[in-house]
């Protein structure tokens, strides 16, 4: 006697259709966009963290300076860069060729750019000093942190923000 075999045996390899694993892909895919986005989020905020903390560095060395020298450095009433390249007459210079600080910390995204620590003293007895922070939705976005006067500073006339650390 034949065996008899349905039409379910000869056809059937357990495998998936394509439309449930184009399906289980999108949800693959769209959950690792939610993930990224969370992450990219974090890195900002320790970016700025970090530059935070670098701020307060620069405070520090300012500070010092002043109860030295019983002034500040002077920017000329100019927002002036400081960075690591640095040459004599310069702030980061002065501030290098002391015992306050030790380096002009980099910014930790925009390394080398514009977008550094910027400071202004318009009078040796108050100053600004600006930092790009990047957790705000504008990419542009700048604080600033006032010790003494120098209103005369021209971020400081753009209305920026007082920085929240």
């Amino acid at each position: 006697m034949p065996i008899r075999t349905s039409k379910k045996d000869k056809g059937a390899t357990g495998g998936f259709t394509m439309i449930e694993l184009l399906v289980v892909i999108a949800i693959i895919g769209i959950l690792s966009a939610v993930v990224l986005m969370a992450l990219d989020k974090s890195r900002e905020k320790g970016r700025d963290a970090q530059r935070a903390s670098q701020m307060q560095e620069i405070l520090k060395g300012f500070e010092l300076y002043y109860s030295d020298g019983g002034n500040y450095p002077s920017s000329g009433g100019n927002d002036v860069m400081l960075s690591l390249n640095t040459g004599a007459g310069d702030v980061g210079y002065e501030l290098l060729n002391s015992p306050y600080l030790n380096q002009i910390p980099e910014d930790p995204k925009y390394r080398n750019s514009n977008r550094s620590y910027m400071y202004c003293s318009d009078d040796l007895n108050g100053y600004v000093l600006y930092i790009n922070i990047e957790s705000d939705d504008d990419d542009d976005e700048w604080c600033h942190m006032i010790r003494g006067g120098s209103s005369g500073c021209s971020l400081m006339a753009a209305g920026q923000d007082e920085c929240k650390f």
